[in-house]
């Protein structure tokens, strides 16, 4: 049953997802994160800077109610979907946030949530600073070219954490030569 609703909730998916994001989409793989990610710093003026990001329970800790307001499907089902809980040794456990991990709907639940996080990082660094936002599921990699201050992480977070989805992230502050297996740059 979760096939057939993924089915027809692809294409409001597609049309509505961020063009850089990769995890769990038709048509798009990892392979197409890493050329994305490798086109983004293969310039002489490529971004010197990486935010590595990763929402912690990404799936845990999406809001049912944000869903059953945004996700455009029967919200009799969703909400059955959602709120059926787990049977563990004989044990029913309740669900009472989150997407139900393991269901074939839950990727496309948890992008169509994440969708605009590649808008909020845009909006929440200076113009005159270029972004490059590549995003792979629930981790992203946003790529500067001058040094993120600490506060414009801190404020590109609190957007995030404002949204549908409100688990905290961990952050990775690093050079294009540490990750390209030159000298760190700490």
């Amino acid at each position: 049953m979760q096939a057939l609703y993924k089915l027809a909730l692809a294409p409001v998916a597609e049309t509505t997802a961020d063009g850089n994001s990769y995890g769990f989409r038709e048509s798009r793989s990892c392979a197409d994160a890493v050329q994305a990610g490798f086109n983004a710093l293969n310039k002489p003026n490529s971004a010197t800077w990486i935010l590595e990001a990763d929402i912690t329970g990404c799936y845990d800790n999406i809001s049912t109610q944000w869903l059953l307001d945004n996700i455009p499907m029967d919200k009799t089902i969703l909400r059955m979907w959602l709120t059926a809980g787990y049977v563990e040794n004989g044990i029913t456990y309740p669900s009472r946030k989150g997407t139900p991990q393991g269901g074939i709907i839950s990727p496309t639940l948890a992008n169509m949530t994440l969708d605009g996080l590649e808008e909020v990082v845009h909006r929440a660094v200076p113009r005159r600073k270029r972004v490059n936002f590549v995003r792979y599921a629930d981790d992203s990699v946003p790529r500067r070219h001058a040094q993120v201050r600490s506060t414009q992480c801190s404020h590109a977070a609190q957007k995030m954490r404002e949204g549908p989805s409100e688990p905290p992230c961990r952050w990775r502050l690093q050079t294009t030569l540490s990750c390209c297996g030159q000298k760190p740059w700490w």
